[in-house]
């Protein structure tokens, strides 16, 4: 009953809309959000390329923004380098040009220091698919993860509060471990024979839904040696990435598209 356009906040007990958050409203889907560890900003990422303001439309050109999170104003000094273009598209996953990119998943460090921006982009400030940005003004950090895949959800850990956890679409998808106090490449990473679209974690487990039938080695022979059946759902050691016997079966053709882990795990 209260106009919305994409963006809203609700009372969590009641439903009922904050009418002090009239957020700066973007002219396109937000499909991600992020809130900073102290509670004050709200990162938003999708398919928009503005968001409208009470001063009139401000350019958002790698489809990020950040917001006050009491007000929805927009916070004008966190400006990530801009989308150059093209997008990982179709069931491979393969860089095309032409096509604007999305920003599927957003996480907030838990040290106020960064933020992860994962998507179907190419080229945001050089990176592809998956971008550590600056908490505090948007920029690059020195540290940047590698990625050439398009990048669907990401979570950090809850045992250090460092490593994070991404699921990439692809040519088969990947579940990938980070440590951004390591090297930019991943410290394990694990195959399937379709996107993996969801990924949590607990202290111990790292959780990923998907597209996929088979967790595999050689994706192309599904069924075939080292390959193990995981209809959808399956769960990894978060230090080694090793396989869980944990084995529930989803009855979709999907699969999952989102997780949540409840705090006590």
């Amino acid at each position: 009953g209260t106009p919305r356009p994409t963006l809203a906040l609700v009372d969590a007990a009641t439903g009922a809309v904050d009418p002090t958050f009239v957020p700066a409203i973007p002219n396109g889907p937000v499909r991600a959000l992020a809130l900073s560890p102290d509670g004050q900003r709200l990162y938003i990422g999708g398919a928009f390329d503005s968001v409208a303001t009470p001063d009139g439309p401000v350019p958002r050109p790698a489809h990020l923004a950040a917001l006050d999170a009491t007000t929805g104003t927009l916070v004008a000094d966190w400006s990530p380098p801009p989308d150059r273009g093209g997008a990982y598209t179709g069931q491979t996953g393969r860089p095309t040009e032409g096509v604007v990119a999305v920003v599927n998943a957003l996480a907030a460090s838990s040290d106020g220091s960064r933020v992860y921006a994962g998507g179907t982009f190419v080229d945001i400030g050089g990176r592809s698919g998956l971008v550590a940005l600056s908490a505090t003004d948007g920029g690059l950090v020195p540290w940047q993860p590698e990625m050439d895949r398009p990048v669907n959800s990401i979570f950090e850990s809850r045992a250090d509060g460092r490593t994070f956890y991404v699921a990439t679409g692809g040519f088969g998808g990947e579940v990938q471990s980070f440590d951004p106090a390591g090297k930019p490449e991943p410290v394990w990473n694990r195959h399937f024979d379709g996107d993996a679209t969801a990924v949590v974690a607990s202290a111990a487990t790292v959780y990923v839904g998907g597209h996929y039938d088979y967790v595999c080695d050689d994706c192309g022979r599904t069924g075939g040696p080292g390959d193990d059946f995981r209809r959808h759902m399956a769960a990894f050691d978060a230090a080694t990435g090793v396989l869980d016997p944990w084995a529930p079966v989803a009855n979709t053709k999907t699969g999952p598209y989102c997780a949540a882990l409840g705090r006590s795990h």
